[in-house]
């Protein structure tokens, strides 16, 4: 028996879903608006949802994060009267189990439930507590919780796998992180930087190859696919793997079979192979410059791994461990930050991300020298100035409505609020009228913002869960 949420508006339908999930044996509970949803999602762990994207008060798709990631973690069944391509992509990427239009046969709806239902308690059943040891994955959204979720699961399949994500946002440590956690953990951990090998010497350096193959071979050597042998080859940048080479590797990857340059015997060698890349590979294969064949074997399991300015919920706690670290190995008082710094800190686009955060950190920790404070004055020029931008911008342009706290809350000289409660209010403010202008369309509300939707979902649920 599974407990069944249903959030709809249309009372008769959501009778008929009555009808149906309690004749199957099970028990729901109703809500008729996405406020009654929310509080019903997160008093208590329900199994599966049925959320309607189109509700009175609010878009299902903009909770479908936040259901999903709560009590239970249940199977989030959408439904909508009129679907269409985009907003089903958008569910399934946000963790949708399924996207049903409900159509005029409601029947057709048992069928997936039915399917939802043998999920949920086939995973369930087979759940086991996991122990990580991933220390760096610092904050709760729910993308870094997806991120270890499938470190766990690579780890233990032992899967090929390809890590994605922009440059600095962490995909060696997520590639050691499976290794770490994973039974071939006492093997070697073998990096191969595609990027940086010359093209006539990648072959010899993965393979090997013996003595007088090629002019300046005086001894034999063995490749790094021999010393992976038994852990995990790491190959860093695989985009750039050569095409003559890509073909030679995907015999590798299918047999686990080599064959040493200058040598006419194969041999084998049973390795976990993790690639990475900040380039679509999609793409890539689109313009005929990285095999499509290949792309699937390193693709057997896939870690898309969020950029900084998406996580802005994370960015706080990030800091601080990182700043931990820092000022352990180095100063050995921990510093800390001024409420203005993590203000600064969310609100800028980290387009070095995790790298470009700690060298910031780092920077400052000098600059601050025996202080115990991190100031705005201790960050790096480019931060200040880019917080400096996004102050001004707030405050002008636009009619100049939003620039003026008294639209929001009085405020008295002598009463001042909090500066968080302050932002707070004005972050609403602006989505209600974002939101409101756009009808709810969080695409379009995004590309008006100039922020993508991971960020404005982020946003969103800053403000209203705070």
């Amino acid at each position: 028996m599974v407990d069944t949420l249903i959030i709809d508006d249309d009372q008769q339908f959501c009778s008929f879903l009555e009808t149906m999930v309690t004749g199957l044996g099970h028990r729901t509970v109703t809500s008729f608006s996405a406020g009654e949803g929310r509080e019903a999602a997160g008093g208590r762990a329900f199994d599966i949802v049925f959320l309607d994207i189109n509700l009175p008060d609010g878009n299902g798709l903009d909770m479908l994060q936040d259901i999903a990631a709560g009590p239970g973690s249940p199977e989030v069944i959408m439904i909508t009267g009129m679907g269409d391509p985009d907003s089903a992509e958008l569910a399934i990427r946000n963790g949708a189990w399924d996207y049903i239009q409900k159509g005029d046969a409601l029947s057709s709806l048992k069928l997936p439930f039915l399917r939802a239902v043998a999920y949920r308690q086939e995973k369930l059943k087979a759940r086991q507590p996991v122990s990580l040891k991933i220390p760096f994955m610092v904050g709760s959204c729910p993308a870094m919780q997806e991120s270890c979720d499938l470190v766990a699961a690579a780890a233990h399949s032992g899967v090929n796998v390809l890590v994605t994500g922009e440059s600095g946002t962490g995909k060696e440590l997520i590639a050691r992180a499976i290794h770490q956690n994973g039974p071939r953990a006492a093997g070697n951990f073998v990096v191969v930087d595609c990027a940086a090998m010359p093209d006539h010497l990648i072959e010899s350096v993965l393979f090997g190859h013996e003595k007088g193959s090629f002019t300046g071979a005086a001894v034999s050597r063995s490749g790094l696919v021999a010393e992976a042998d038994g852990g995990v080859l790491f190959l860093d940048e695989i985009a750039e793997l050569p095409p003559d080479l890509q073909k030679v590797f995907l015999r590798v990857l299918q047999e686990r079979r080599y064959r040493v340059i200058g040598s006419c015997i194969e041999r084998t060698s049973d390795f976990q192979l993790i690639a990475a890349t900040n380039k679509d590979l999609d793409c890539l294969v689109r313009e005929e410059r990285f095999r499509e064949d290949l792309l699937y074997r390193v693709r057997a399991m896939a870690i898309d791994l969020p950029p900084l300015r998406e996580r802005g919920t994370d960015i706080k706690a990030v800091t601080r461990y990182h700043l931990a670290r820092i000022c352990d190995r180095t100063y050995g008082k921990c510093k800390c930050c001024d409420p203005e710094v993590y203000t600064a800190f969310e609100s800028y686009e980290w387009p070095g991300n995790i790298r470009e955060l700690i060298n910031a950190l780092e920077y400052a920790c000098a600059m601050a020298g025996a202080g115990e404070t991190i100031m705005m004055q201790h960050l790096p020029l480019s931060l200040r100035v880019a917080a400096t931008r996004q102050r001004t911008e707030n405050r002008g342009g636009g009619d100049g409505e939003l620039a003026h706290p008294d639209n929001v809350m009085e405020l008295e000289d002598s009463r001042l609020p909090p500066l968080d409660s302050f932002r707070r209010s004005m972050d609403k403010l602006y989505l209600q009228r974002l939101l409101a202008a756009t009808e709810g369309d969080m695409q379009q509300a995004a590309k008006v913002a100039g922020i993508s939707r991971s960020t404005l979902y982020a946003l969103q649920k800053r403000v209203y869960d705070a």
